[in-house]
């Protein structure tokens, strides 16, 4: 009976792992199932984010095998090292097509350099006038027109010892223009050296005979130097072509008081008055 009793506990201890077996056996197909429907959409996943997408154009790109120049970056350790070699070549081409293609000759150079310069300098920008006529310079020295343009900033920049410098290079260089003549004058005239000044108010009033600004011009530098009755003369010429100009009556009634001519210094006067209410007047009629 020992041993029946022995048998006993060893039977039900071999029924539940026949049991477990047959449970294990029992529900393995159905997990591999599910295993089966629930792998199968991750797997599909998986290959569509692992699928390789070729770039040939990149790829198809020689790789960088010459060091870049001193300074620059280093390339790049990947195909996108070729693309970006070959992106610079192309850039490189065509600025050089473009330069190549629009390259002004230097004299078109020096008058693109003047005329940037007089607009400036129109609008009252004279130190950026003064360094586009440098840059016209540079390229030619021996220009004359931007020689005297650069003789005129100094005039109105109130430099009158370069201005006079800069203007006789010009008059060296072949120049002798009418604007030339004017502005060396002017320049003289402020270092009160009215003689030489005159010869070349004179040179500018054969060039252009019938501008009144240039006799008025005359007349002052005449009156600096004491001949007061030919000053009278040149602004009497200056009032016949401009007539409503209010600053020629004016420096020609000063001239004439200082001859003690005063009735006409005074009639002067008032004409340059009336001048200036019947502006006024018309200035007011216009708002």
């Amino acid at each position: 009976m020992p041993e029946a009793a022995e048998s006993k506990p060893a039977a039900r201890n071999r029924k539940p792992r026949r049991a477990a077996v047959r449970t294990k056996a029992s529900k393995s197909p159905a997990k591999k199932k599910a295993a089966k429907r629930t792998a199968a959409p991750a797997k599909v996943t998986r290959a569509k984010r692992s699928k390789k997408v070729s770039l040939p154009l990149i790829d198809d790109l020689p790789a960088v095998t010459t060091p870049p120049p001193a300074g620059q970056p280093q390339p790049l350790g990947l195909p996108f090292a070729g693309l970006l070699r070959f992106t610079d070549t192309v850039v490189a081409k065509a600025v050089g097509a473009y330069d190549s293609m629009f390259a002004l000759e230097p004299e078109q150079r020096t008058h693109s350099h003047r005329r940037n310069a007089i607009d400036l300098a129109r609008r009252g920008r004279l130190d950026d006038a003064q360094q586009a006529l440098r840059q016209a310079l540079a390229v030619d020295p021996s220009d004359a027109e931007a020689l005297t343009e650069l003789g005129v900033v100094y005039v109105r920049k109130k430099a009158p010892v370069a201005a006079v410098k800069t203007l006789v290079r010009a008059q060296e260089h072949g120049g002798s223009s009418f604007r030339l003549h004017r502005y060396l004058a002017e320049a003289l005239a402020q270092q009160q050296e009215y003689g030489e000044a005159l010869i070349e108010l004179s040179e500018a009033n054969v060039l252009k005979p019938q501008d009144p600004d240039t006799l008025h011009r005359i007349g002052t530098v005449l009156e600096e130097m004491g001949r007061g009755d030919e000053a009278v003369a040149a602004f009497e010429k200056a009032i016949e072509l401009a007539p409503d100009e209010v600053r020629y009556h004016q420096s020609l009634g000063f001239t004439l008081e200082t001859l003690g001519r005063r009735k006409e210094a005074v009639k002067r006067f008032k004409c340059a008055l009336d001048i200036e209410h019947r502006a006024e007047a018309a200035a007011t009629r216009r708002r």
